[in-house]
């Protein structure tokens, strides 16, 4: 029998990434993957932003550790550790 690959699914065009602030303020920066500025900001607690995912974000924040994240209806995670400042990319 032969298969054929399967398609990779198909991003929905309305996915979008969430950022919140949590157990303290958090300085975010959002860029597309074309490095235009999306968001620059301190973020409080409490007060989430929403963003369209599109092709991909980058992502980097002064404490990743109480910045999370969650895209589409995902769970949200911390970005990283409060150690991690680099930049993190994420696709849909």
């Amino acid at each position: 029998m032969i298969r054929s690959p399967q398609a990779a699914p198909v991003p929905n065009a309305s996915t979008t990434i969430q950022l919140q602030a949590r157990g303290g303020e958090s300085w975010v920066l959002v860029e597309d993957l074309k490095g235009r500025q999306v968001f620059d900001a301190i973020l409080q607690p409490g007060a989430p932003k929403r963003f369209p995912l599109a092709q991909g974000l980058r992502l980097r924040s002064g404490r990743p550790d109480l910045l999370f994240v969650a895209v589409g209806d995902a769970v949200p995670k911390p970005l990283g550790d409060v150690g991690d400042l680099d930049w993190v990319e994420i696709r849909p």
